[in-house]
């Protein structure tokens, strides 16, 4: 059995009770039960206009997203950015979805206004993708030099062989690591 409660207006005991205390009376019983009939059937009309109002909003929305996508993909395409890049950058991705929240569509002066930022801001992620790249290269050619003196240290255990730090001075394996300077 369910312990939830039910609200006042919807429990038969409630009604039983209210009809029993308003018996002497029952004009203004019925007077009380049409109020509220009309309460309700009013109530009931504006929650039905304010679902017809969500479905339409949500379908505003969904098309001006599409709108919108389809324009920042031509954007992007006409000056050979990478799309998902665009979206994220600070200065774009921000705007856009404002624009799909109020349902307006993205204007080319929209775009060109921050047309600057969004280069500086694509710039400095690409900048940061080649230097997260070289710092990988680095960090496995560093792996991959201490590993070859592993090698040597294992098939020649009579040849003494310097310590990795010494071994990484070395010019040849400085040039190996990408540190020769």
């Amino acid at each position: 059995p369910s312990t939830r409660r039910l609200p006042r207006c919807y429990r038969p005991s409630d009604a039983a009770l209210a009809f029993i205390s308003h018996s002497a009376n029952p004009a203004e019983y019925l007077s009380n039960i049409q109020a509220k009939m009309d309460f309700i059937e009013k109530y009931m009309e504006f929650c039905v206009s304010l679902n017809k109002w969500k479905i339409s909003w949500q379908e505003a929305y969904e098309v001006t997203s599409s709108v919108n996508e389809g324009i920042a993909v031509s954007i992007a395409h006409m000056y050979g950015w990478n799309i998902r890049d665009m979206m994220s950058s600070t200065p774009y991705g921000p705007m856009h979805r404002l624009k799909n929240s109020r349902i307006e569509l993205v204007t080319p002066e929209d775009h060109e206004r921050i047309k600057p930022e969004i280069e500086k801001s694509l710039a400095n992620l690409a900048a940061a993708r080649e230097r997260r790249r070289r710092g990988a290269a680095y960090s496995n050619n560093r792996y991959a030099v201490e590993q070859h003196l592993q090698r040597l240290r294992s098939h020649q255990p009579h040849v003494v062989l310097p310590s990795l730090e010494v071994f990484r001075r070395l010019p040849v394996i400085q040039l190996l690591q990408g540190t020769f300077a």
